[in-house]
């Protein structure tokens, strides 16, 4: 990949992804992070997130730092709104109080909500050039910008090969791709040269238990496990398989202690996605 740097991203805001501390993340080797912005919108809050000096330092993260806004639609009002699930308060945000927040943030990475290059043509323009934005593929296709940026595409349980052909088309900017990814699809991106490769799936498996060993996937919740005293792959060098923690262990530990259990096994799953550069 001529020396290209790709990246797997884990997403930090999701139930499984607050289960890991920044120092965590790095020790499974993860080099960039995702946040998304409906959910920080929603806790802390907009009040908070307008008083911190940067995301970057908000989460402690040393790495690469992606904000995606992807799942904000805007009504005809050009108006943000979401209903807070802890009080059923609406938080309403516009175009221009959503720019003003994200450069005020400054993650490294964007991703811009579908239609803001043609609702807000002037306002994408003030971001800040130390932040590059990833804009929909269905907007570029109808829209070009002049803007540095990236193109970003959603995961619809579409086939490998199309999927992996249909970015090849783009590879002249940089790419983004999110969505409920295997870890067999994730490593076939990585090869394929695309640079952001994010997806919760690894962490959420291993939350519910389920591991990556070798080509399969082992339930440590299940009863079966019990006795299996090897640890979950031989050839891994994940924080959890360097400890020798076997399955058996990790299987009692899951029903006894699990907030303890599922950081080991997110470790574990995270390690494995990460892309070889």
């Amino acid at each position: 990949m001529s020396g290209k740097v790709n990246h797997y991203v884990p997403v930090v805001t999701t139930e499984a992804g607050s289960c890991l501390t920044s120092a965590n993340w790095q020790e499974a080797k993860a080099t960039a992070v995702a946040c998304y912005l409906d959910d920080l919108l929603l806790k802390p809050g907009v009040n908070l997130l307008k008083k911190i000096d940067s995301l970057a330092g908000y989460l402690g993260w040393p790495g690469t730092v992606i904000l995606n806004a992807s799942r904000l639609s805007a009504n005809k009002e050009g108006v943000f709104v979401l209903v807070s699930p802890f009080d059923g308060a609406r938080i309403k945000i516009n175009y221009a109080e959503l720019f003003e927040l994200v450069n005020a943030l400054k993650p490294d990475v964007f991703l811009m909500p579908e239609q803001a290059l043609n609702d807000a043509p002037d306002l994408w323009e003030t971001l800040n050039d130390s932040i590059l934005p990833f804009i929909p593929v269905t907007d570029l296709i109808n829209q070009g910008c002049q803007k540095r940026h990236g193109v970003y595409f959603k995961y619809e349980q579409e086939d490998h090969q199309s999927l992996i052909e249909l970015m090849s088309k783009w590879s002249h900017l940089p790419r983004y791709l999110s969505g409920t990814l295997d870890l067999n699809l994730i490593h076939n991106l990585c090869d394929a040269g695309i640079d952001y490769i994010e997806s919760d799936e690894p962490a959420h498996a291993a939350y519910q238990g389920r591991v990556y060993s070798g080509a399969e996937t082992v339930d440590l919740t299940n009863s079966s496990t019990e006795l299996q005293f090897d640890v979950i792959d031989p050839d891994c060098q994940c924080p959890t398989c360097s400890q020798r923690l076997t399955k058996a262990y990790l299987h009692h530990l899951y029903l006894h202690t699990p907030l303890l259990c599922q950081r080991f096994l997110i470790q574990h799953n995270v390690f494995q996605a990460q892309c070889s550069t």
